[in-house]
């Protein structure tokens, strides 16, 4: 299991750059066709977050709970693609599912505890990073960020830098 949790984040990144959503460094390959640099960053960023999970009470909990507050925010936008698709076919049935897994992830995330989601958006500043330096790369929408890119990357570093400083005042426990 190590390996498929060292391989397959490489692997996504590694595709994410041919898609040109982040910098090609990302999908350069070596001499046996694995991803360096992915390689590289995801098992530094794993090791990294062990060495966190030193210094919390409960480790286990947390790592779970956060993980479960990451992959929840995608299944959020996959109801709410399902919801847009649903809207552009007409298809009323679709669009039902969509509405009840939207709500239920947004409830779910409320349950859980919205502070993890607020941790959660500490992950995403590299990949916001990482993004525009893409954009810049590959000249995307003029190498700049759209309207809304810029709107959403305020939010979230705007809750990430709440989470740290919650999480330094000892208002968010980890």
């Amino acid at each position: 299991s190590w390996l498929s949790w060292t391989m397959l984040p490489a692997d996504t990144t590694m595709l994410m750059a041919e898609e040109k959503m982040l910098p090609s460094s990302f999908g350069k390959k070596n001499k046996n066709g694995a991803p360096t640099f992915s390689l590289i960053l995801t098992a530094s960023l794993i090791q990294v977050f062990l060495v966190i999970l030193l210094f919390s009470e409960e480790a286990y909990n947390f790592a779970l709970s956060l993980c479960t507050a990451a992959i929840v925010v995608c299944y959020i936008f996959v109801g709410l693609y399902q919801i847009k698709f649903s809207l552009q076919n007409k298809d009323t049935k679709q669009l039902w599912i969509g509405i009840f897994a939207a709500a239920f992830q947004i409830i779910a995330i409320a349950l859980a505890g919205l502070h993890y989601l607020m941790l959660v958006c500490i992950g995403y500043l590299p990949g916001i990073y990482f993004y525009y330096r893409a954009k810049k790369e590959y000249n995307l929408d003029g190498g700049k960020l759209t309207k809304s890119e810029i709107m959403w990357s305020i939010i979230i570093v705007m809750l990430a830098i709440i989470s740290i400083v919650m999480t330094a005042t000892g208002s968010i426990k980890i």
